[in-house]
Formats: structure tokens, C-alpha cells, sequence
């Protein structure tokens, strides 16, 4: 081969070279790199503000600080009250007129042009289409027969391929990455229902490279007396076909199961833990005890996605939850250590479309203590930014 011939082919694989370079570095810094760990953040509605501080430079300093926070965004949450469940089974994609506000057409293309993930959470209607009876029923007050979660979960169960291809077909409109459901209901609810209900839907919504990401608390268990049967501290049915599953029990500092403990410590051994004796065994409490628990139950640490509260500051060192930087900095360290590279941020209102600038709503949770956000930057491995 001539000499220069050979030098041009050459120069032209350099080139290619460059090319591709330059298409990886587009690819990986956009919205937050996949390969790095990132941050879940729960969106009540979408708005220019928002999007600024989850996807911008954070002009209007949110959070208490001036630094952006788009490298660590990995997806959004949003939620509430925008998708549910009636009573006769079928899905309301347009509950509380949520396409003209939260579901709106072109709402979550800022976050899917930047390759970042959007999940919408599905509900139990509520009033006279759905659910009107969340709390014990009281003899002759006008809920003592009333419509449970159990009901609308086994309507949507009897129609099940027509539930879970309404389900599919939002997240096909919509773009969507997948569906999370956080039934915080306190009474009538079913757990086998549930897990009957969503294992169905999860299956096709993975055909469809779809996923579903129930919410979950094992912060001491949310069970209560015993007429409140949850369907999230129980959530080792859903380990074998649930992509994420989003850890509320690691919210605050101090657990619901009152141990105050950072570290892990057996349930078993808990004062005052009658209301679980049948299912303590075995389990973790403590903060760091919510990710213990799941591994302990088989999760995988891609499935556990720990969810904290960025709220108020106290006195400059605590927030309301009762996170410190140091005790932030080592649950997020723990997390770490066990291959956790997901992690969930709810926020005083879930960053609705004000924040601490106000919009349509003030958002005081976003006025957060000034180590919070650095402290989650250095976790996600954008360390540069959180200094």
C-alpha cells in the first residue's frame, strides 16, 4: 500500500475515533450518567423551575445551595393522585383532571430528552368512584359499609389482562419508564391481592422493557393494631418480579420502630414489639437496618432504592427527620458499601411547581439544610460539583 494512501487511512480511523469519543461523552453526561450512582427525586408537578434545579444549574438555589444537581439525577417519582384505580377495576389516567396538569402533553419531555427516567404512581381512587373507607369502619356512621383497598384491588384482579393493558397503555402514551404504587391505606387492605394484582402487571409490563417499582416501609412496619394489615412491610412476595423496589422506611433518622439505632439491631430484640411478634424474627431494624432487612430477604442491591426526607433545617444542624451531615454521610456510606447505587429524595410538597421562590406552591422542604445536597453529590460520585 502506497504511503499516502496508508497515511490517509490512518487519519481516518483517528478521526472515527475522535467521533465515537466524542458520542460516548455526550452520551454519558447527560441527565446523569447510568454508570454512576444517582437520585430519585419525588415530583408532585412538573414546571420550568423544577426543571431548572433537577436538570439545570439551579438558578434559584434550591436546597440551600448553588450547586446543580442534574449529574445525580437519575429519575423522577411523580406523584400523587394523577393515576388510581376505581372502584370497578378499571384505571383513570385522567384522575382530579391530571392531563391537564401533572400528566399534561409534553410534561416529562425535558427529563426523557435527557435520558433520565420517569415513574408515575397509580392510587386508589377516592369518594364515590373508589375508596371511601381507609380507616376502621364506625357502627352507624355513614362508612360502616364502605368500599375497602382489598375491593378495588380484587376488581382490578377479576380483569386482570384488561387492567394491566390499561396500565401498559399509560406508560406507552406517556413515554414512561414505569408505574410505582404506594397504598398507604390503613385498613382493608389485602396483601395477597396485591401481589397477585402487580405480579400480573409487572410481567407484561417487562415485555415491554417496562418496569415496576412498589413503594415499600420496613422502618419498624407500619402495621399498627391489628386491623391494619399493610401491603408494604410484608414485601418480600414482590423480590422475585419487581424492578425497584422504593425503601420509605429509611425516611427518617429515627424509625418508626423507635430504636434510634444508625447501625442495624434484630427486631426480635426491640422493646415493645408485640405488635410484630409473628414476623420480627429474622428482620432488621435501625436505619441502616431498612437495607440490611432487604438483603436479608433477598433483594438484590439493584432492586433497593433507600428513600430519605430532605426537609427543613433545625438550628443549622438537623433537619426535621432528624438527619445530621454526619449521620446522612454515614447511612450513605453504608449504603454504598453494600452495592446500593439508587436512592429516592422526598421533599416537603415533592417539589411541586414552587419551592422556596414560590410558583403555585411554596415548597419549604427544599430549604434544606446546606450539607444535604453536597453531602448526596459526593455520594453519587459528582464530587466536584459538591465542592
Amino acid at each position: 500500500m502506497p504511503a499516502m494512501l496508508l497515511l490517509r487511512v490512518l487519519l481516518l480511523r483517528v478521526l472515527l475515533l475522535l467521533l465515537l469519543l466524542l458520542l460516548l461523552s455526550s452520551l454519558c453526561c447527560t441527565g446523569g450518567s447510568k454508570s454512576q450512582r444517582g437520585v430519585f427525586w419525588a415530583v408532585g408537578r412538573e414546571s420550568p423551575s423544577a426543571v431548572d434545579f433537577l436538570l439545570g444549574n439551579n438558578t434559584r438555589h434550591w436546597a440551600n445551595t448553588s450547586l446543580p444537581v442534574s449529574e445525580m439525577t437519575r429519575g423522577i417519582l411523580q406523584c400523587c393522585n394523577s393515576v388510581a384505580i376505581n372502584r370497578s377495576g378499571h384505571l383513570l389516567a385522567d384522575y382530579h383532571n391530571a392531563t391537564q396538569s401533572q400528566l399534561r402533553p409534553g410534561a416529562f419531555a425535558p427529563f426523557q430528552q435527557r435520558d433520565v427516567d420517569v415513574f408515575v404512581d397509580i392510587g386508589a381512587a377516592e369518594g364515590a368512584g373508589g375508596l371511601n373507607c381507609s380507616n376502621v369502619p364506625q357502627s352507624g356512621s355513614p362508612n360502616s359499609t364502605c368500599v375497602t383497598p382489598a375491593q378495588i384491588c380484587q376488581a382490578a384482579l377479576l380483569r386482570k389482562e384488561a387492567f394491566a393493558a390499561e396500565v401498559l397503555a399509560l406508560t406507552m402514551d406517556h413515554n414512561l419508564s414505569g408505574v410505582t404504587v404506594d397504598w398507604e391505606y390503613q385498613y382493608g387492605n389485602n396483601q395477597t391481592c396485591f401481589a397477585a394484582l402487580w405480579r400480573h402487571v409487572s410481567g407484561v409490563l417487562s415485555v415491554h422493557q417496562k418496569a415496576f417499582a412498589p413503594f415499600v416501609n420496613n422502618g419498624g412496619g407500619w402495621q399498627g393494631p391489628d386491623w391494619y394489615v399493610s401491603t408494604e412491610w410484608d414485601y418480600w412476595s414482590y423480590l422475585p418480579w419487581a424492578s425497584k423496589l422504593v425503601n420509605m422506611g429509611s425516611y427518617r433518622v429515627k424509625t418508626p420502630d423507635d430504636t434510634g439505632s444508625v447501625v442495624p439491631v434484630p427486631c426480635a430484640s426491640v422493646p415493645d414489639w408485640h405488635r410484630f411478634t409473628e414476623n420480627a424474627t429474622g428482620r432488621w431494624c435501625g436505619l441502616e437496618g431498612t437495607i440490611a432487612d432487604m438483603l436479608g430477604k433477598g433483594a438484590t442491591p439493584a432492586q433497593i432504592v433507600p428513600a430519605v426526607w430532605m426537609d427543613q433545617c433545625v438550628n443549622g444542624t438537623a433537619t426535621k427527620t432528624g438527619w445530621t451531615e454526619s449521620v446522612l454521610r454515614e447511612f450513605l456510606e453504608f449504603a454504598g458499601q453494600q452495592g446500593i447505587r439508587e436512592l429516592a429524595v422526598w421533599t416537603d410538597g415533592a417539589i411541586n411547581s414552587g419551592g422556596p421562590n414560590g410558583d403555585q406552591m411554596d415548597d419549604p422542604g427544599l430549604a434544606t439544610c446546606p450539607w444535604f445536597v453536597p453531602a448526596l453529590l459526593e455520594w453519587s460520585g459528582d464530587g466536584a460539583a459538591a465542592r
